[in-house]
């Protein structure tokens, strides 16, 4: 597949789809960023799976970052907005993440992380719940738990479809 383009209705988006013979790739691009994500992002990568759910013409998913980057952390640019107090690190942890670890985990079509460069924290538990990870050369995994961060999520407990 190639890479996606940045723009898409005029406005660029962080959450590329593209689709071609019954693959679909949705790409994390933030560029400057490792593709790291934002809130935003974590929403419009939900609605993409859950658009997904009923589409019987799709053989695979693709989860890549754009560029030569994974999917990088949370982007901590956010941290003081979303993330500041003990309770909002809660809520963030509570209710953004685990619902974006779910739609991939309960996605009826097979998912791919497709990894270069860094996937760190969240990134990590995106490609932790996908069917298969494929890494290239470039590939580094980490989590980082700080004041910021709740830890990741508990996704050895999240179910897989059955393919």
């Amino acid at each position: 597949m190639a890479e996606p383009a940045a723009e898409q209705g005029g406005t660029t988006s962080r959450v590329i789809t593209t689709e071609d013979r019954g693959v679909v790739q949705i790409t994390l691009r933030y560029p400057g960023k490792l593709n790291a994500s934002t809130a935003e992002m974590w929403v419009n990568f939900r609605g993409e799976f859950q658009s997904l759910t009923e589409r019987r013409d799709i053989r695979c998913v693709i989860v890549t970052g754009a560029g030569t980057d994974a999917f990088a952390a949370a982007d901590i640019s956010e941290f003081e907005a979303l993330r500041n107090t003990r309770d909002q690190v809660e809520q963030y942890h509570d209710e953004m993440v685990p619902g974006d670890l779910d739609a991939v985990a309960t996605c009826d079509i097979p998912v791919v992380a497709a990894i270069r460069g860094a996937s760190i924290g969240c990134g990590l538990e995106i490609a932790s719940v996908c069917d298969i990870m494929l890494f290239n050369t470039s590939a580094r995994l980490g989590a980082s738990v700080g004041r910021h961060v709740k830890g990741l999520a508990p996704c050895s407990s999240l179910p897989r479809s059955e393919h």
